[in-house]
């Protein structure tokens, strides 16, 4: 079994994302990458039931603070763990 992990980075427009995914065993899932500063990433993957873990990295234009949104959701309604 396995489920589509549906993703979408928002960042401000002095960073330039990168949003990579790794299995509990930290097996290389897949990597996104922005084309220019402040672009969305966003994408989907298949993903087999366990964790997931996520990476994101940037590179700020600018030496200020600055935030970033994350959203992730499934294509299928998905149990919570403890």
């Amino acid at each position: 079994d396995s489920l589509m992990l549906i993703y979408r980075l928002t960042v401000p427009s002095v960073l330039m994302p990168e949003i990579t995914f790794y299995s509990s065993t930290q097996k290389f899932l897949d990597r996104s990458r922005a084309d220019a500063a402040g672009d969305t990433v966003q994408g989907s993957l298949g993903v087999a039931p366990g964790e997931v873990f996520v990476r994101i990295r940037s590179f700020n234009y600018e030496a200020s603070e600055t935030s970033y949104t994350l959203v992730l959701s499934t294509s299928t309604a998905v149990a919570l763990g403890n």
